[in-house]
């Protein structure tokens, strides 16, 4: 039997395998995407459309427009993974981050602000997360950290949105922000958790999970 795989570029290619069902491996970069896991970041990728609907539905288009940009990227990218559309995928997110983070300052009501900035918080550290342990060996599950990065994204931006409804067609993220304690403090706690992730080296991590391997594992039976 044969499977697909792919270079550096995400080109495809007839393997040899001895397993009779197989599925198809992307390599980007240093990565490799099982294609179900390429399925499952697709379908998590469609909340950030869903966002950007409801904020276009509330004529919060600058918002809607950067988050819509990223979402259909976000799904161009997981379609077929590859090194190119990833760079595309990473460029049109900042975007959407920047844009979305530009927002938050003309929240009026804090409660959305709160709970938009542990949303984006939540996302972050999934992504990070996820980076981090996907580097490991037999640690295909974090792809299940990356989709709810993708999840709690939609979710914080959806908290953004309804905050600035009401006020989104009178105030404009592109002016000077306004001082707000709650993105500030936010963004102090980002970076803390941002740093304590990035020191912990892949060896640490490793560890870690091989720990938990050992505690699930069933126990042996000895035979006499």
């Amino acid at each position: 039997s044969y499977r697909r795989k792919n270079d550096a570029d995400g080109h495809a290619s007839a393997v040899k395998t001895d397993d009779a069902v197989e599925s198809t491996v992307y390599t980007v970069g240093t990565h490799k995407v099982h294609a179900w896991q390429a399925r499952f970041c697709f379908r998590t990728s469609i909340t950030f459309l869903v966002a950007a609907s409801l904020a276009a539905h509330w004529g919060d288009y600058e918002v809607a427009l950067p988050v819509g940009l990223a979402g259909g990227n976000s799904l161009f990218y997981w379609s077929h993974p590859t090194l190119q559309r990833r760079r595309l995928d990473l460029l049109t997110a900042i975007v959407a981050i920047v844009h979305v983070m530009l927002g938050s300052f003309t929240i009026q009501e804090r409660i959305f602000n709160i709970l938009g900035y542990a949303f984006f918080i939540l996302s972050a550290t999934c992504f990070l997360v996820s980076w981090k342990i996907s580097s490991l060996p037999r640690r295909e599950f974090w792809v299940f950290w990356h989709g709810s990065a993708h999840i709690a994204s939609s979710l914080a931006t959806l908290c953004v949105i309804k905050g600035r409804h009401g006020d989104a067609s009178e105030s404009t993220i592109y002016g000077f922000p306004p001082r707000n304690s709650v993105v500030e403090g936010a963004l102090i706690i980002l970076a803390l958790v941002a740093a304590a992730i990035a020191s912990i080296n892949a060896t640490t991590v490793s560890r870690f999970f091989n720990c938990c391997d050992r505690m699930l594992a069933p126990p042996q039976v000895q035979r006499v």
